[in-house]
C-alpha cells in the first residue's frame, strides 16, 4: 500500500462528494456504488466509506482511500494481490499513479510514500496441520518488544480463530503491532472469505501441489509478514525502491525475531531450533522478484456467491413455510415462490434495484 502527498482542489473535492451521495442514495445500506474516471481508469465510488474517510474508489486492481485533504498524504492506494499478478507492480503502480495525479497536484517532491507492505510463503504442508494446536503458541519465542498480548491463542485475552476439535486456524504475532506475522490456513480463507480461487492455479504450477477436485483445499498454510508505516519509517524505507533493496534484510529481522521454533531440552528457550516453516521462509526471503506479471486471472467469485444466495433464499422460504403450517410442506413452498416473484416486480424502485445489483457485482469475477 502506498501514500500519496496531493492536494486536491475544490473541484475535485464536489465532483468526488456529487459521486458519493448518488451512490448512496442508491441504496439505503451504503451499498451503492456509481462509475468513476480518474486518468483514464475506471473506478466504483463506493457510499461505504470507512472510518476516517471521505471517500472510497475502488476497481478490480486498486482500492483508492481519501481521508480529508487538509492532511499530509491524504490519498492512499493498496494493490489487490491479483492485481500484481496480472500486470506487475510497475505497471499498476503506473495506472494508480496516473489516477493519483488526476485528483489533483503533488505537494512536493517527497509525494510518494510506501504505508504498508505483505509478504506471504505459502507451503502445502499436510505435516504441519496436527501442529496448529493450542501448545503451538508456547513455541513462538519473540523479542522483548513484542507486547504478551499480541501473541494470540486461547491462553491470552485476545484469542483468534478457532476450529473444530480446537484447532488452531490463526496465530498471531504481534496482532495490530507496526511488525506482524501471521499464519493461517489460506486453503480455509480463500473458501470462507476472500474467494481467491485462481490461487490454485499458481500453486499447482510449482508442481508441488494439486488440487483435491472442488472440496476445501487442506493443508495449505501461509506464513505472512506485514511491514507496517512505522516500522517502515524508522528503518528509512520510504519507497519501493527502498524496500526492494532492504527486503531481505527486513524479513531476516521478521522472522527472527519474532520466530516459531521446535522444544528441545535445551532449557534457555532462545536457543530452541527455528521450526522448518521458518527457516523455509528465510531461505527465500531473499529473493528480489515481487509478484510476477502472469496474465488475467479470474475467480469463481460468481458461482461461491450465487450458490449462497441460493442457500439464504431456500432457508428463508422454509422459515416462511414452518411459520404458516408449523411443518415444511413442499405444496406451500411451491404457492409461495411466484408470489416471491410478484412482490419483487410490484417494487417501485425495482429497476432501480436490478441496476444496484448489477454494479455492485460488476467485478465479480476479476481476481482481487
Amino acid at each position: 500500500m502506498e501514500a500519496f502527498d496531493i492536494a486536491i482542489p475544490d473541484t475535485m473535492c464536489d465532483r468526488l462528494e456529487a459521486a458519493r451521495l448518488r451512490a448512496e442514495a442508491l441504496s439505503e445500506d451504503l451499498s451503492g456504488r456509481e462509475v468513476f474516471t480518474l486518468g483514464g481508469v475506471e473506478f466504483q465510488m463506493i457510499a461505504l466509506r470507512g472510518k476516517g474517510l471521505r471517500w472510497r474508489l475502488e476497481n478490480d486492481d486498486l482500492t483508492i482511500r481519501i481521508r480529508p485533504v487538509k492532511m499530509g498524504y491524504p490519498v492512499s492506494v493498496r494493490y489487490s494481490a491479483a492485481g500484481l499478478w496480472e500486470h506487475g507492480y510497475a505497471k499498476l503502480h503506473q495506472k494508480a499513479e496516473r489516477a493519483v495525479r488526476a485528483l489533483g497536484c503533488p505537494r512536493g517532491a517527497d509525494w510518494q510514500r510506501l504505508s504498508e507492505v505483505h509478504r506471504a510463503f505459502d507451503f502445502h504442508a499436510p505435516d504441519f496441520t496436527p501442529e496448529m494446536r493450542p501448545g503451538l503458541i508456547g513455541q513462538v519465542i519473540a523479542h522483548s518488544e513484542v507486547n504478551r498480548k499480541g501473541i494470540c491463542g486461547r491462553d491470552f485475552e485476545t484469542d483468534e480463530i478457532w476450529g473444530k476439535a480446537g484447532r488452531l486456524e490463526t496465530l498471531t504475532i504481534g496482532k495490530r503491532a507496526p511488525l506482524e506475522i501471521q499464519v493461517y490456513d489460506k486453503g480455509r480463507e480463500i473458501e470462507e472469505a476472500s474467494g481467491k480461487t485462481w490461487m490454485l492455479a499458481l500453486w499447482e504450477r510449482s508442481g508441488a501441489w494439486t488440487r483435491t477436485g472442488t472440496a476445501r483445499q487442506e493443508h495449505c498454510w501461509r506464513i505472512e509478514v506485514r511491514f507496517r508505516s512505522d516500522f517502515l519509517r524508522n528503518r528509512s524505507v520510504l519507497t519501493m525502491a527502498d524496500y526492494v533493496e532492504a527486503q531481505a534484510a527486513l524479513l531476516a529481522e521478521a522472522l527472527l525475531t519474532r520466530r516459531l521454533c521446535v522444544p528441545s531440552e535445551d532449557s534457555n528457550r532462545a536457543r530452541w531450533p527455528l521450526h522448518w516453516m521458518w527457516c523455509a521462509a528465510l531461505h527465500h526471503s531473499g529473493e528480489a522478484e515481487q509478484a510476477l506479471p502472469l496474465g488475467r486471472r479470474l475467480t469463481e467469485a460468481r458461482d461461491v456467491i450465487g450458490e449462497r444466495l441460493v442457500k439464504g433464499l431456500a432457508g428463508t422460504l422454509r422459515a416462511a413455510v414452518v411459520l404458516r403450517c408449523g411443518h415444511w410442506n413442499q405444496a406451500v413452498a411451491a404457492l409461495l415462490l411466484p408470489r416471491l416473484i410478484a412482490v419483487a416486480e410490484a417494487d417501485a424502485k425495482h429497476d432501480d434495484k436490478v441496476a444496484l445489483a448489477r454494479e455492485r457485482y460488476r467485478y465479480l469475477d476479476e481476481a482481487k
